[in-house]
């Protein structure tokens, strides 16, 4: 299998076992390309390309804790809704990797492209509750973020933004702001 990379050297582990056991149940061939895409820093995300001419995405990281990936893909199957954005499908999950169907390299953007995607992110954003959260935690990159049930879509929101800024950042001047302001919502 041939490896091709964005980058002039790359140390990538192997591709997760559970590879071969997802190709084989769908009869897609066996992996003969894999190439490492770009864009995302907590996982390695590479395009498998296989025998049979199928193509499909795998993410991987050696140090996600053990719910990372089946939480991703809870949440992509609660993105799947009617008019909304193209949501890949989920092949496999396990605590390892993701596999998922390859949208595609993407292509030109059309003269709607913008307007197009606000639609779907304004669809996306129309569907209502009565309350803020998500009926499990789940994952902002690697850091885990409590979906607990709130009434007040800002006391949902505002601590996680906040909470995020302070773990990335960590510095004294700003723990403590983020702090006193998160205590306003308590």
């Amino acid at each position: 299998m041939s490896t091709a990379t964005s980058a002039s050297v790359s140390i990538a582990p192997p591709l997760p076992a559970s590879l071969a056991t997802c190709l084989a149940e769908r009869s897609l061939g066996d992996p003969i390309e894999a190439t490492v895409l770009a864009g995302g820093i907590i996982n390695l995300t590479r395009r498998i390309r296989t025998s049979r001419g199928a193509s499909l995405v795998v993410k991987q990281c050696r140090s996600a804790p053990h719910d990372f990936f089946p939480c991703e893909a809870e949440g992509l199957a609660a993105l799947h809704i009617p008019d909304g954005w193209r949501v890949p499908d989920v092949l496999h999950v396990d605590h390892e990797c993701l596999i998922l169907e390859d949208l595609g390299e993407g292509h030109e953007r059309s003269a709607d492209y913008w307007e197009v995607l606000a639609r779907s992110w304004a669809g996306l954003h129309q569907r209502r509750a009565s309350r803020f959260g998500y009926q499990v935690d789940n994952y902002y990159g690697v850091i885990l973020q409590d979906n607990q049930w709130r009434e007040d879509g800002y006391a949902f929101s505002l601590p996680h933004l906040l909470g995020m800024i302070e773990h990335a950042c960590d510095l004294d001047e700003v723990v403590p702001w983020t702090r006193r302001l998160l205590a306003r919502f308590a």
